[in-house]
């Protein structure tokens, strides 16, 4: 039997390219502002000592450095397929690929700082 995976046409691989690079885009976009709302709640208490406080900011920055990247590369997304519709010839912009990396770049430093607080902090 062969690997149906092999015989797939070039525009049925973009497809799957296009709703998994969709997919990853949105669930880091969504973690990140659950990340934000999370930090900005423990902020909020007044039981929270004012290191922990002083600590957390960054995280926040860098969370909140990742949605705004994540937004932008949605939006350069669809002004591609905007752009496809009208010229089928278009290529792929060259921002895609530095927007998502940026965007889990600061999403895992943001998380991983937000951890390290909480576990030599509290």
């Amino acid at each position: 039997m062969t690997d149906p995976t092999v015989s797939l046409e070039p525009s049925k691989w973009q497809e799957l390219y296009v709703g998994q690079l969709s997919y990853s885009i949105n669930l880091v976009l969504g973690m990140a502002t659950a990340a934000i709302g999370f930090c900005i709640s423990q902020m909020t208490k007044s039981d929270v000592d004012h290191q922990f406080n002083s600590l957390i900011k960054l995280p926040v920055f860098l969370l909140a450095i990742s949605v705004l990247c994540g937004v932008l590369c949605t939006l350069v997304r669809l002004d591609i397929f905007r752009r496809r519709r009208k010229n089928p010839d278009f290529e792929r912009h060259f921002l895609v690929a530095p927007l998502v990396f940026f965007q889990l770049i600061t999403f895992l430093f943001g998380v991983l700082w937000v951890g390290l607080g909480i576990f030599f902090i509290s």
